[in-house]
């Protein structure tokens, strides 16, 4: 019935449902007839009433059941949200920790360029130190030369 109106009375609806039994108009005035009829009528009344029952509970229970789910995927979505917030900002930490990482590697580039220059300039130093001491014997040995030359 849908809960909408046909445009029935309760007891159309009533005659509607009740199992079609052909009742004889002569019989009709029988008390015993129309006692049964009310019996049957009260038989199918109660069918209804239990179905209506049934209907009514299972419609409570799928109604319960919408709103533990509808609970249940919106706790699963805030959960979700949570966890895209959180790898967010995790994905931001790791970006300022690359940043670092990029930085530092090129700090650590520039001091290794600069190490290598003071190699250079140590290996450039040390060449200069052999050839002053070279020198410095030449000078020695020359001066030694001028001083046996003069006495001679």
């Amino acid at each position: 019935m849908n809960g909408t109106t046909t445009g029935k009375t309760k007891k159309e609806l009533v005659l509607e449902f009740q199992p079609k039994t052909h009742i004889d108009p002569k019989s009709e005035s029988n008390p015993e007839e129309i006692h049964s009829s009310r019996g049957e009528l009260a038989n199918v009344k109660n069918q209804l009433v239990a179905d209506n029952t049934k209907l009514e509970s299972d419609i409570h229970a799928t109604r319960e059941k919408m709103v533990n789910d509808h609970q249940t995927t919106k706790d699963d979505l805030q959960t979700t949200r949570t966890e895209l917030a959180e790898a967010k900002t995790d994905l931001q930490a790791t970006r300022a920790n690359i940043e670092t990482i990029n930085a530092n590697v090129e700090t650590i580039n520039s001091k290794l360029r600069d190490e290598n220059a003071l190699e250079a300039t140590n290996a450039k130093l040390d060449h200069l130190t052999s050839q002053t001491t070279l020198l410095q014997n030449v000078v020695f040995q020359l001066t030694k030369r001028i001083q046996q030359l003069e006495q001679a």
